[in-house]
């Protein structure tokens, strides 16, 4: 794992899917849903930085400030993205790679396109769910606000007082053997 950045490509720009990529992806995406063309890479700074693909096929880095600067980067930069549904049988995931000239895209290809099957993921987040719901419903047990306030949080204060009284002392054995030194 590690930090990606975003790039961002505008609607307008054309994205080279065949037919019948593009239907696959309309069929995950569904009639309700849009899709806001967000992508990942590591191809860039990877210090979770924006960025944006204009209509015209320039790159353009986004600050927090609202400023777009131009991005003179010759070179490619591989895109992924993973769009997933619970209303489908798979999750889709593709890649593009993107070539570069002066911060200009020259050319767009898929280089990856994956269906995977969902039934695992779909399965964990039904797990996850449910135990979430279980925790819920512990904590309104009056038997867990006993708890709570009888010992969680008694024996958290003290524990965390314990670790400040170590590092002031600490701290201070550290002061009196530089002055100890000193005065030798």
């Amino acid at each position: 794992m590690g930090m990606y950045d975003q790039v961002t490509i505008s609607k307008e720009f054309k994205l080279p899917f065949t037919d019948e990529q593009q239907a696959s992806l309309d069929n995950h995406l569904g009639g309700k849903r849009t899709w806001n063309r967000v992508f990942q890479t590591k191809d860039l700074s990877c210090w979770l930085d924006y960025y944006l693909i204009d209509p015209g096929g320039k790159l353009f880095e986004l600050f927090p400030d609202g400023e777009n600067k131009f991005f003179d980067l010759t070179g490619e930069i591989t895109l992924g993205e993973c769009i997933s549904s619970d209303c489908m049988d798979t999750d889709l995931w593709f890649d593009l790679k993107i070539k570069l000239n002066k911060g200009i895209v020259v050319n767009t290809q898929v280089v990856e396109w994956m269906e995977h099957d969902n039934k695992n993921r779909k399965t964990f987040r039904a797990q996850m769910d449910h135990a979430r719901e279980q925790a819920r419903e512990r904590q309104r047990r009056l038997s867990w606000k006993c708890y709570n306030v009888l010992w969680a949080i008694p024996v958290d204060w003290s524990l965390s007082h314990v670790g400040r009284l170590g590092r002031w002392l600490d701290k201070m054995s550290m002061h009196a053997r530089r002055v100890l030194l000193f005065w030798n």
